[in-house]
């Protein structure tokens, strides 16, 4: 069962009964599935240019495949701790699934409870490591439909060598045909 808070994209994504979700299968050994992201690793691969991770400042959209656009989300991340992460920047086919632009918002105005640690896992787990992290997860983000992810979660570092963006490259399963 629904609230009238469905009908709101805005509302906290929350546990259930709105949110299904599962913990992130984390995958350090980066066994990518979707050729959208097995591109996406080969651009940051060339990007990194022998050192631990690209510069921000090294990226440059145009030069991306132009296939992995569309998977794109960009994430801040602050220097405090607790660390916070902001959308910056959605890609269409993202933007399609969830039905919902959350450009700009924070991790706390969108999420809360199991469904906020959840969210952080995977960025948390690449700041640490400072590496790509390739993930499958889950969520219907207060939407009726579950839909499964494969992700990938790729650092880079500002001018100080800290992690201050992570791309994350989401390619989300199709739904299943009635």
């Amino acid at each position: 069962m629904y609230s009238s808070r469905d009908n709101n994209p805005f509302a906290l994504a929350s546990d259930p009964p709105l949110q299904e979700s599962y913990d992130p299968r984390l995958d350090p050994a980066l066994a990518i599935e979707h050729p959208v992201l097995a591109a996406s690793l080969h651009h940051y691969r060339q990007l990194c240019a022998g050192r631990e991770m690209p510069l921000w400042s090294d990226f440059a959209p145009k030069r991306m495949p132009p296939a992995c656009l569309p998977h794109f989300l960009l994430m801040d991340v602050t220097a405090d701790e607790p660390r916070h992460f902001r959308w910056r920047l959605m890609g269409t086919h993202v933007l399609q699934t969830l039905k919902r632009d959350t450009t700009g918002r924070t991790f706390g105005e969108l999420y809360e409870g199991r469904v906020m640690d959840r969210m952080a896992v995977a960025p948390l787990w690449v700041i640490a490591n400072r590496r790509p992290l390739r993930t499958r997860s889950s969520g219907s983000f207060n939407r009726p439909v579950f839909r499964p992810s494969e992700n990938l979660f790729l650092p880079f570092a500002g001018s100080s060598g800290a992690v201050t963006r992570i791309l994350l490259v989401l390619v989300f399963d199709p739904l299943p045909q009635d």
